[in-house]
């Protein structure tokens, strides 16, 4: 409940954030009734149960948040502010303390709700949580009756029903869904009969109760049965209710509400689709199938019905029957969103029938005009074609109805994709070309953009021009369109083409697409106010990668033109105007282009005065002032002499901006350590050491008593050479915390380091044998291995540093015989090393052991394999081949056999046997005639008769007999076909790059 204290002082508690606000104080039975009542009673009433509902938020702030300042109307603070008014002050209200509900602490852009916190009003003013500080303010003044109209605890516009839905979608995509649920309840409250504002409320009381489903649940259930009661479709909210118990784990709430709706609802004109919907989701599959059957007695044509039938015949292995369901609906007068969700039900089936996919196909994209849609429908089709290993079928399939002039748009569409796909651009090129009259939306938009890949720019953009008419809101039309009027120099017409579009909306790829295009035209122009307003508009929108990225377009484009001095002139002219301080990041890239670095930094220097919060242009612009603060000068002696000598010479005012930046990089991210790394090498290179061991110091002042710190403080130390500093960090981090075995590690290190080869060595021989424990209650659990090679990389780094590799080795041979955490890891791992150190008995002794201890182990197929490539490594190539033949027997069905068969045949071709090794090639390519990387033997058969013997003929043969294989590796098919026709025309098969002498694998 909320605590009658704040109920009864009214006081109003509202947490300051730049982005969220958000949830409501929920308890079951006194929430009900005041949800329950919330529509009639006065607000004055209500207010402090509305306002205790928005309280808890992480403070993220934002520059543009806006606030509602108090005046003598006395409204109050909106979400989105920290600044203090006259209204508001630190919470303290007599030792009390409240427990509330927290949402949307979470940072960046994500929302979630947390859970509850217990909020001690007296003690603070702020609270830590996982992600920030959340401050609390309150109010001590009674709501007077001048606010009744303001319902909510932000400014809401009420003038009409469609303004308010704007403004919870709009609440809802910034993730304030505490505030979305307090605007959903007054749609609910001005709008009792109305389905859309009760699927408001219920969708934003579901997402805030995500982490505790009962806090809010008397709510949802209220929401639902209103919902119901007013639908014109009620099985809906039937469903997706019951879907809500089941998620919660309600069974018997679950059972009760559909078995009374079974028997208290035969008449709803969607009861039929609700049930079988409702059952379908269920689990119980045998029952679903029993109500469905009964269901399409009834309703036979019902789509919900058709779907969900062909689905759950399916999961109960009926394909057939499934299969019938869906080429039954094919004729049907469904919409296209019902036939492509057919087809989408229908590729899941085992059986990938390309005529049957095709007629389905048909049906659900003949009349699609949406390329995005259409495409995403291809693709998936494709990936399932694949996925069921039928891709080359359809593809020949499609190819014969293409041939035959049966093809639809569709058709021909989808085997030029299944052509890209195979990388065989050219073919795809033909079969687009091919018919002109095939002119729908999708493969009109293909061919247009083949067209452009092949230079004929004019063709495409006549095409293009034709589809932006009919569809002017579609941005990919208006991308292409725009980049075929750059290649047809018409830059003035793409600017107009570009100039509908919301940059903000695009993705990724249209991004790039479009500030490519824009800023190429506008550079073709050679305009400078026009280069200029374009760059002023896209700043605020673009990401620092972006940002580059345009001024790399710049720079590119300005090469070697007399028009760079004009654009930079005009640049200088602009940035007397306060407002135009974003064009110090393009100055910068024309001062660079000339080699002014003084001047290039100077002018990033004043863009980061205006965005100082910018992290990224912060970093890079450090570190170009580093890089250009040094100079390398090489110093030759003159005469006979042959001595050198290369200088390194620091301009201080450069380094000395490079600070400055670092120094306002630490200041927006004093947690992260590679700025204090980079600040400690500029005063390195600078000579002024002291001052480098300083920035270390200042990292741990923030928490000096923090085994995190320390150890981060450590690592800088480290990394810039200072390793005896270094070494008193970890070795106070590790006094306080000593069972952090990342930090042991990196302790070792420093240890082997400075020559303390003996400590080091204990170190990690200790945690290798012992591995750590984690303790669950009071009961320890039994040790576990720590990441074994990295420790065995680390043993062998400091043999090698110390020069006792054998010791190594024999340490190794020590452990095989006892006891380990992670012992079979440890055989394997320990096995690989000594194959490194040349070791090869101590190498199989491990992998026999393993072998011989661990039967069962996962990891025994990889010893084999790591067996043989050891007698391989020997030259005893027989016992190599030996065993690579037990893996392919011990093993058949693992992806070691596969590996196994390779390494057999390289194993024969390098003992001479060049026929053996084609045949244990083709031998391998039959047995697994599914598996792609099987299938690739035969090339490596092809490259290998071709090499070793100039046996042009096998050669030919064994590439054919590739390319007619179900092989789905496409490049490599791509690699065959081109082989396959250099060896016909007489020229050399293989570039030096394909086919080299492959080794054996583990």
């Amino acid at each position: 409940m909320i605590p009658e204290e704040i109920v009864h002082e009214q006081l109003e508690l509202d947490i300051a954030s730049s982005t969220r606000k958000a949830v409501k104080k929920a308890q079951r039975g006194t929430m009900s009734k005041l949800l329950h009542n919330i529509w009639t009673q006065p607000l004055s009433r209500l207010f402090p149960f509305i306002v205790a509902m928005a309280i808890v938020t992480s403070v993220i702030l934002s520059p543009s948040s806006g606030i509602c300042e108090t005046t003598g109307t006395e409204e109050h603070a909106t979400t989105a502010t920290l600044r203090s008014n006259p209204e508001f002050f630190s919470a303290s209200v007599n030792d009390r303390k409240t427990t509330l509900p927290t949402v949307s602490a979470i940072a960046d852009d994500s929302s979630a709700t947390v859970g509850t916190v217990t909020i001690d009003l007296d003690s603070s003013p702020t609270l830590r949580t996982g992600s920030g500080i959340v401050e609390i303010t309150t109010s001590p003044k009674v709501v007077s009756r001048q606010r009744q109209n303001a319902s909510l605890p932000l400014q809401v516009d009420r003038s009409t029903t469609e303004a308010m839905v704007r403004q919870l979608l709009d609440l809802e995509k910034r993730n304030l869904y505490g505030e979305a649920f307090l605007l959903a309840c007054q749609l609910v409250r001005e709008n009792p009969d109305s389905e859309f504002a009760y699927e408001a409320a219920i969708r934003t009381a579901i997402v805030l109760s995500h982490a505790n489903p009962t806090q809010m649940e008397p709510e949802i259930e209220y929401f639902f049965r209103e919902a119901m009661r007013v639908a014109a479709l009620p099985g809906r909210f039937v469903e997706q209710l019951a879907h809500f118990y089941e998620r919660t784990g309600k069974v018997d709430k679950y059972r009760k509400l559909v078995s009374d709706y079974e028997k208290t609802h035969t008449k709803d004109p969607d009861y039929w689709v609700t049930l079988a919907r409702i059952y379908a989701t269920s689990g119980d599959v045998q029952r679903a199938r029993d109500f469905i059957e009964k269901a399409l007695k009834q309703a036979p044509d019902a789509f919900p019905l058709v779907l969900v039938s062909a689905r759950i015949y399916r999961e109960l292995g009926l394909h057939e029957r499934s299969k019938e369901i869906i080429l039954g609906a094919v004729d049907q007068n469904y919409g296209p969103w019902q036939m492509r969700s057919l087809l989408l039900e229908f590729v899941k089936l085992p059986v990938f029938n390309p005529p049957d996919v095709a007629l389905v196909l048909r049906a659900a994209l003949a009349n699609e005009v949406r390329y995005r849609v259409a495409r995403g429908v291809a693709d998936t089709l494709i990936r399932s074609a694949e996925e069921h290993r039928a891709f080359f079928a359809f593809q020949k399939h499609l190819t014969e109805r293409i041939s035959a002039k049966k093809a639809a748009d569709v058709e021909m569409w989808l085997a030029a994709l299944m052509a890209i796909r195979e990388g065989e651009d050219q073919e795809a090129f033909n079969i687009l070309i091919s018919d002109p009259a095939k002119a729908t939306p999708v493969i009109a938009f293909e061919r247009a953009s083949a067209l452009s890949k092949h230079g004929r720019h004019q063709e495409a953009l006549n095409i293009l021009s034709i589809l932006l008419a009919e569809q002017p809101n579609e941005s990919l039309f208006r991308l292409s369109l725009a980049k075929e009027q750059v290649a047809t120099t018409q830059p003035l017409a793409a600017l107009e083409t570009l100039a509908p579009i919301t940059f903000e909306k695009l993705d990724s790829d249209e991004r790039s697409d479009f500030l490519e295009t824009a800023m190429t035209a506008a550079l073709m122009t050679q305009e400078p106010p026009r280069i200029v307003d374009l760059w002023l508009g896209l700043c605020d929108a673009t990401t620092f990668a972006e940002l580059q990225a345009m001024g790399d377009l710049v720079v590119r484009a300005l090469e070697g033109s007399p028009f760079a001095e004009k654009l930079e002139k005009y640049v200088t002219d602009q940035l007397s105007h306060p407002d135009r301080w974003p064009l110090y990041a393009l100055h910068a890239r024309l001062c660079g282009r000339r080699g002014d670095h003084r001047a290039e930094i100077a002018s990033y220097a004043a863009y980061l005065k205006q965005a100082a919060d910018d992290t990224q242009m912060l970093r890079f612009a450090a570190q170009l002032a580093v890089q250009y603060a040094t100079s390398h000068f090489r110093i030759e002696a003159s005469g006979d002499r042959h001595s050198t000598a290369t200088l390194r010479v620091v301009d201080e005012h450069l380094s000395d901006q490079a600070i400055q930046f670092y120094r306002q990089l630490i200041a927006l991210q004093p947690a992260v350590p590679d700025a204090y790394s980079s600040l400690m090498q500029v005063y390195q290179l600078r000579g002024e050491v002291e001052a480098a061991k300083k920035v270390a110091a200042e990292f741990v002042e923030r928490d000096p008593e923090s085994p995190e710190q320390l150890a981060a403080a450590a690592s800088i130390l480290d990394e810039n050479g200072f390793t005896t500093d270094a070494l008193h960090y970890y070795e106070k981090s590790l006094r306080i915390d000593p069972s952090n075995y990342a930090v042991w590690v990196k302790y070792a290190d420093v240890l082997r380091v400075i020559g303390e080869c003996a400590k080091a060595k204990t170190i990690l021989q200790t945690m290798l044998e012992r591995g750590y424990v984690q303790q669950a209650g009071a009961e320890a659990q039994m040790a576990k291995p720590y990441n074994q090679p990295l420790l065995l990389a680390n043993l062998y780094k400091l043999a090698i540093a110390c020069r006792e590799t054998t010791s190594l080795v024999e340490y190794l041979s020590s452990l095989q015989s006892k006891p380990l955490p992670g012992k079979p890891e440890f055989l394997l791992s320990s096995a690989k090393l000594c194959l490194q150190l040349g070791a090869f008995d101590t190498a199989i002794s491990a992998v026999q052991r393993l072998q011989k201890d661990y039967p069962n182990s996962p990891l025994l197929p990889e010893s084999y394999l790591l067996l043989g490539q050891i007698w391989y490594t020997r030259n005893d190539r027989n016992k190599a081949i030996e065993v690579f033949r037990e893996v392919e027997a011990k093993f058949p069905q693992s992806r070691a056999a596969i590996t196994a068969g390779f390494n057999r045949a390289v194993a024969l071709a390098a003992g001479g046997k060049i026929k053996e090794a084609i045949a244990a090639y083709r031998e391998l390519a039959s047995k697994y005639p599914d598996n792609d990387h099987a299938l690739g033997a035969l090339y490596e058969a092809a490259v290998l008769a071709y090499r070793a013997q100039k046996d042009t003929a096998t050669c030919e043969s064994l590439l054919t007999e590739f390319l007619a294989t179900n092989c789905q590796d496409f490049p490599l098919r791509k690699n065959a076909k081109r082989a396959l026709e250099r060896l016909r025309a007489g020229q050399e098969p293989f570039p030096t790059e394909e086919g080299e002498q492959p080794q054996p694998s583990s």
